[in-house]
């Protein structure tokens, strides 16, 4: 049987709220497929697909620095989009978001 290797959604979380310091674009792409591994990972498990994971709360934190770190105005993403997905992350990162 196969080993489970894949990230816990509360890790993928801790290590987005980390990303969201980060200066280093390609730290961030380098991290970014396990995080999209575990969102994948919570899709499927609520019958979801392409469109959930493509919008789901980790991918779009993620983009959001890549674009931020990239020099690109997020302006056009929706700040409505943008505070739901930092709720989602601070309750599954357990409490443990640094205070902005």
């Amino acid at each position: 049987m196969p080993v489970d290797t894949s990230t816990p959604i509360g890790d993928a979380a801790r290590l987005t709220d980390a990303a969201m310091y980060a200066c280093n674009l390609s730290g961030l792409a380098h991290d970014f497929p396990r995080v999209m591994e575990a969102a994948w990972n919570d899709v499927r498990a609520a019958g979801g697909g392409t469109a959930q994971a493509n919008t789901h709360p980790l991918a779009v934190l993620w983009l959001v620095k890549m674009t931020e770190l990239a020099g690109l105005s997020v302006s056009d993403l929706g700040t409505g989009a943008i505070h739901r997905a930092f709720a989602w992350l601070r309750e599954r990162a357990g409490g443990q978001v640094q205070p902005r």
